[in-house]
């Protein structure tokens, strides 16, 4: 069946084509120590960010493997680290009080991963309860992985998967009642976002200022603000997107645009320590945040690997130095799949904890950290994975909607609480024959699709809650996880050659 395939497979893997070191006196322990991971499938040691053209075309059937089968380990420390910080997490979603204090502004926000192109049905596909679920917030801010060029083709074949164009309808079904758009920033800045060149680029930020939505992580000329300050229920949001670099890396050189990325974030060897990320970008954006008095700063950036269900810890270096540079919430993409979260405590701020929390910090989940000696806590969200799709395979169609709320007291002083997750499903084809955007519970309670719920479905929809709030799936479980994606792979194996014959049974014979 692969081989079949073949064509298609290196076509897809091409198009995931990165000088400041690590401190010298960075403490140790994970995840700057951590035990190499034993008996790794060689399939999942593949990432193709940044990679050169010999290693895509090289690569391209085990990145076709890792696609449907994952990649669900770390290193041991890791995997008691995150289950550490589950619970930590786990208790705060349940704590009712703020921090910061009773009185003051509140602000309630959702943040959600990837918006990508979704081949049809685009302004019907969204239910009313997932806009309810994001409507009920005061702001969203989202990551939108495509360009939105209404000048240019929006085609609805497999073509498309390597250049990306959306319908507008994408982004304008997510309006309130009263017309106005539920987003108030999407980030830019992706692998996609030069799909359509630098014209779909522009394209893209004039639709998002037409549709009143900030957007991040492109300018158009230096005299441009490279940060998004937006004001919500009199909480001021500082907002900066980049990311690690594009589908073609020759963009970072070619474009005439200003994008925001990473150099050296990518590539990331699967056996690779110590990160070596140029971060000063982000440090600069944060300093600027920090000049216009903003009250919580958040960086949105696109990094980590494919189909991996777990930050590498490399990865988590990087998230370590923004958080230290002054990041309140890490907002994460591209991984396809939902990562756990990690909070980190800079300054002291766990000594203000109430003694249950307090007890959930422990020496293996902890993250402390010094920054410039304001006591406070920060979130990272690894990755929330898809949030609009037309991907293949069943963990890639859940996505995730995180929210925060924000409080701001009577002196000034912004903190965060009850950080809560509602996960969502991507349909490609309902039984009423369209294409729905759906909370997951529905999507499982009303019977799946038109086969049923099998057993995969089950079997995932149960992971990916215990995944972000339980615990780390043992051998069996991930042993049990993979067969379901293998088999997932054969079926579209299938879907493809049954497609491919009744496109030759019905073309013209030749001479006829």
């Amino acid at each position: 069946m692969k081989t079949v395939l073949l064509p298609v497979l290196l076509l897809l893997a091409a198009c995931h084509q990165g000088s400041a070191a690590t401190l010298a006196d960075a403490p140790r322990g994970f995840p700057y120590d951590f035990t190499p991971e034993a008996s790794v499938p060689a399939y999942a040691k593949v990432r193709m960010e940044a990679a050169s053209k010999a290693y895509t075309y090289e690569h391209a059937l085990p990145y076709y493997e890792k696609w449907f089968k994952k990649k669900y380990g770390a290193p041991a420390e890791e995997l008691a680290h995150f289950d550490a910080q589950r619970a930590l997490l786990a208790a705060m979603a349940e704590d009712p009080a703020p921090r910061a204090g009773a009185a003051g502004s509140r602000a309630r926000v959702a943040m959600v991963g990837d918006l990508m192109w979704i081949r049809d049905h685009w302004a019907t596909f969204l239910s009313p309860e997932v806009k309810a679920v994001l409507a009920g917030h005061d702001a969203a801010f989202g990551n939108l992985e495509t360009p939105v060029a209404a000048s240019r083709p929006v085609k609805e074949t497999a073509p498309d998967l390597m250049a990306y164009n959306a319908s507008p309808d994408l982004v304008r079904s997510f309006r309130r009642d009263d017309g106005a758009n539920i987003f108030t920033a999407l980030g830019v800045a992706n692998n996609h976002e030069f799909d359509q060149g630098d014209g779909g680029a522009v394209e893209t930020l004039d639709f998002l200022a037409q549709e009143g939505i900030a957007a991040g992580g492109l300018r158009r000329a230096a005299s441009e603000a490279e940060i998004q300050v937006l004001t919500v229920n009199g909480i001021r949001f500082g907002y900066y997107a980049t990311t690690w670099g594009f589908n073609d890396m020759a963009n970072t050189t070619r474009t005439t645009l200003l994008p925001n990325w990473l150099p050296n974030l990518a590539p990331e060897p699967f056996e690779a320590r110590t990160q070596h990320a140029d971060l000063s970008g982000v440090k600069r954006a944060l300093a600027a945040m920090a000049a216009a008095k903003v009250d919580v700063k958040m960086v949105a950036v696109h990094w980590g690997h494919e189909f991996e269900l777990y930050p590498s810890p490399v990865q988590m270096q990087v998230a370590r130095d923004m958080v230290a540079a002054g990041a309140d919430v890490i907002i994460g993409g591209h991984a396809h799949v939902q990562q756990p979260n990690e909070v980190c405590f800079v300054d002291g701020y766990e000594k203000t904890l109430p003694p249950a929390l307090k007890a959930l910090d422990g020496e293996v989940g902890g993250c402390h950290l010094a920054g410039d000696g304001r006591a406070r806590k920060a979130l990272v969200l690894y990755s929330l994975g898809n949030f609009t799709t037309n991907m293949w395979g069943f963990l890639c169609e859940i996505g995730m909607i995180q929210s925060l709320s924000f409080v701001k007291d009577a002196a000034g002083a912004t903190d965060w609480w009850l950080p809560q997750h509602t996960f969502v499903h991507n349909l490609r084809q309902s039984r009423a024959g369209d294409r729905r955007l759906e909370l997951l519970s529905t999507f499982m309670d009303g019977g799946c699709d038109a086969g049923g719920c099998s057993g995969a479905h089950t079997a995932f929809a149960g992971f990916v809650e215990r995944h972000m709030s339980g615990r780390h799936s043992e051998a069996d479980e991930v042993q049990a996880l993979t067969a379901h994606g293998a088999r997932e792979e054969r079926v579209l194996a299938k879907e493809v050659l049954r497609a491919v014959k009744d496109y030759l049974l019905a073309s013209k014979p030749l001479g006829g």
